[in-house]
């Protein structure tokens, strides 16, 4: 009867420590899927910000408003990084000319953005497009309008 009853202790021993293992595994897997969630979370938080840079930069040269630009990029360098270009305004400022025609610089972030920019359809070629260009609000407002295809998802720019 001793011996039944050791085996029987024995068999609880390992069957409770069976357990324990299969909780701290469950454990490890819901700590390490908890921590994916919040790295996955932190860069969907990442590119909310690149995303809104980038609208209030397409709102802003619809607006013909590349002071903005310049002011967020001066101010916010994660803004200056994550614009396509960046625009600076010109030091000498006629002042009898309005602000709307000021001069600004603009100068590509990344040159091979300006070879992306350049298709066949629209018959620019990639010598027509230099790496800097200087340019007033007036300009900037008038030529963002129009269609534009990106990947094949046509957007139209009013």
């Amino acid at each position: 009867m001793k011996n039944k009853e050791i085996t029987k202790a024995a068999f609880e021993q390992v069957e409770k420590e069976a357990q324990e293992k299969k909780i701290a595994e469950i454990k490890a897997i819901v700590t390490e899927t908890l921590r994916k969630l919040q790295e996955t979370k932190k860069k969907i938080k990442e590119l909310q910000e690149i995303e809104k840079i980038l609208k209030l930069d397409i709102e802003d040269l619809k607006a013909g408003k590349l002071d903005l630009i310049a002011e967020r990029q001066s101010k916010d360098l994660k803004a200056k990084e994550t614009s396509v270009v960046v625009i600076i305004k010109e030091k000498e400022v006629i002042k009898e000319v309005s602000p709307w025609y000021w001069p600004y610089q603009i100068t590509w972030q990344i040159p091979t953005l300006i070879h992306n920019y350049c298709s066949s359809e629209s018959g620019m070629t990639i010598s027509s497009i230099s790496n800097s260009i200087n340019i007033d609000c007036a300009t900037a407002k008038s030529a963002t309008i129009g269609t534009y295809d990106i990947d094949g998802n046509i957007i139209n720019l009013r």
